[in-house]
């Protein structure tokens, strides 16, 4: 993992969605893995609040580029029981890619503060490009 300073921390928690969806990525490829949250019955999903075109709501997995910012989000949301849990790159690509997709959940990148944040399908992170 690598070392966040307070500036930084402070500085990300300032970047508008697509940036924070480039600095994870970035700070992914860079340190191997990323953050989930997890509890006692597995890994935390959101729920879209609104329905699409079809009346179909959303299912997220939110991802954090460091531990602490997994944190910020358990304690704003007041998640019980819940902690910060490192998943490899190679981890999510062998096992996770496929049950994401196959479950149809989507990946939402650092959803910090009362921000939007950015959501893709899920993808191999070693075919992910920097950006």
């Amino acid at each position: 993992m690598y070392e966040l300073t307070d500036k930084e921390h402070e500085a990300v928690l300032q970047l508008n969605a697509e940036y924070r969806k480039s600095y994870f990525k970035n700070k992914v490829l860079e340190q191997g893995g990323f953050y989930i949250i997890s509890d006692q019955d597995g890994p935390f999903m959101l729920e879209d609040l609104e329905t699409d075109e079809q009346d179909e709501k959303a299912t997220v997995l939110p991802v954090f580029a460091h531990e602490i910012f997994a944190n910020d989000f358990i304690e704003r949301s007041k998640l019980e029981g819940a902690k910060a849990q490192y998943v490899t790159v190679d981890a999510y690509n062998r096992i996770w890619v496929e049950t994401l997709k196959n479950s149809e959940v989507l990946v939402a990148f650092m959803p910090v503060g009362d921000g939007d944040f950015e959501i893709s399908a899920p993808e191999l992170w070693s075919e992910v490009k920097k950006g």
